[in-house]
């Protein structure tokens, strides 16, 4: 009994640790679907306290398929940087059932990279 308690302990834990480093947003499960991944467009931002001077953003973004316009939510944290209202995203969505998104990756955005220029690299 005790065995069994310590292994739900621990699968509990395991579960949050793994939920917080996605940044606390429910996966998204494709099981036999065929997916196809799309440029989305964030179209909205807030931020929101969390704990001990730590904040975290939820970003809205939107998408087109064959010309009727879907949206969806996520969670970004410090790893991904902040995003604005314009930035592209990548999403997953169902072919049969286009509002079924996930949020897969990140576009950087050519004014947000730094260039170091030196006197040296022009001639």
């Amino acid at each position: 009994m005790k065995q069994l308690a310590i292994i739900s302990t621990l699968v509990m834990f395991l579960g949050l640790f793994y939920f917080g480093l996605k940044n606390f947003n429910f996966p998204t499960f494709f099981f036999w679907e065929d997916t196809i991944k799309t440029k989305a467009t964030i179209i909205d931002e807030r931020f929101w306290h969390f704990g001990r001077g730590y904040y975290y953003q939820e970003i809205t973004y939107e998408y087109e398929v064959d010309g009727k316009t879907y949206s969806g939510k996520h969670n970004v944290g410090r790893r991904q940087g902040k995003k604005e209202v314009g930035d592209k995203v990548q999403v997953e969505y169902s072919v049969n059932n286009p509002e079924k998104n996930e949020l897969v990756g990140y576009y950087m955005s050519s004014s947000k990279i730094r260039v170091k220029a030196t006197s040296k690299n022009i001639e």
